[in-house]
C-alpha cells in the first residue's frame, strides 16, 4: 500500500480539530457538572456551556472529516527539455532540472548529431510515478492476501 504525505495544512487542520474537540467535551463536562451540582460560578449558565460545547464539537467534526480525507501533496520531477540550436536538426532531450536553468539559456552541451550547443526550450513538471519494485511488491502481497482468504474459507459441506 502507497505510504500516504499530508500537507502541512492537513496535519494543522487535524490538530485545530483535536483541540476543539476536547475544549467541548470539557464545556459539556462544565454544563452537565453545573446541572447536578449546581454553577461553578453565579455568571456561568450550565445550560450555556451544554450547548456551547454541543455547537463546539459540531464544528469539529467536519474539520476532522476534512483532515482525514488524505490531502496528498504530490511528488513532481522537474525537467528541462533540452534542444539543438542548429534550426535543421532538431535533436531534443530531456534531462533532470538544474539550479540556475531558464528557458531559452544557452548551453555548454553538444548535440549528439550535429555537434551544436543546446538551449533549454521548455522547462517543466512531470509527476512521479512509484518505481516498478514497489507495484510488483504491493501485487505480491495482494496475492498473499487473496490466497489466504480463500484458505480461511471453509470449504461448502456436501450431503452425504
Amino acid at each position: 500500500m502507497s505510504e500516504v504525505k499530508y500537507t502541512t495544512a492537513a496535519k494543522i487542520l487535524k490538530v485545530l480539530g483535536y483541540i476543539l474537540m476536547m475544549a467541548s467535551v470539557f464545556l459539556i463536562m462544565i454544563g452537565i457538572s453545573g446541572f447536578f451540582m449546581g454553577p461553578i460560578h453565579p455568571a456561568i449558565d450550565p445550560l450555556y456551556m451544554l450547548f456551547s460545547g454541543l455547537l463546539l464539537f459540531m464544528a469539529s467534526l467536519p474539520i476532522l472529516m476534512m483532515s482525514q480525507t488524505g490531502i496528498v501533496k504530490p511528488e513532481f520531477d522537474v525537467i528541462s527539455l533540452l534542444r539543438c540550436s542548429n534550426a535543421d536538426c532538431k535533436f531534443t532531450k530531456g534531462r533532470k532540472f538544474e539550479k540556475d536553468e531558464y528557458v531559452f539559456k544557452e548551453l555548454d552541451e553538444k548535440c549528439e548529431k550535429c555537434n551544436s550547443n543546446f538551449y533549454i526550450a521548455a522547462i517543466f513538471e512531470v509527476e512521479r510515478k512509484p518505481s516498478k519494485k514497489k507495484e510488483e511488491k504491493t501485487m505480491n502481497m495482494k496475492e498473499v492476501e487473496k490466497d489466504s482468504k480463500q484458505e480461511e474459507s471453509p470449504a461448502p459441506k456436501t450431503p452425504s
